[in-house]
């Protein structure tokens, strides 16, 4: 991993516990992070604006692969 994205993904893994879920009878649909409790996130652990818009784009691009993943694994 390149060095340039560990605070994306510490940030990442700091929420963890903050996944959108549906669950109904074909089991159990992750939606994605929770923004607000992202946007939190950020605010707390990340000085300057510039920054948090780039980590959060990189959170996003984290979330994406790890949606197809663990929605895959599902089926």
């Amino acid at each position: 991993m390149l060095p340039d994205c560990w605070p994306a993904l510490e940030l990442f893994l700091g929420l963890q516990g903050q996944w959108r879920i549906v669950a109904g009878f074909g089991g159990v649909f992750y939606q994605g992070l929770d923004y607000p409790a992202v946007e939190s996130l950020l605010r707390l652990k990340v000085s300057g604006k510039k920054k948090r818009h780039r980590l959060f784009d990189q959170i996003q691009l984290i979330e994406q692969g790890a949606l197809k993943t663990i929605n895959e694994q599902k089926k």
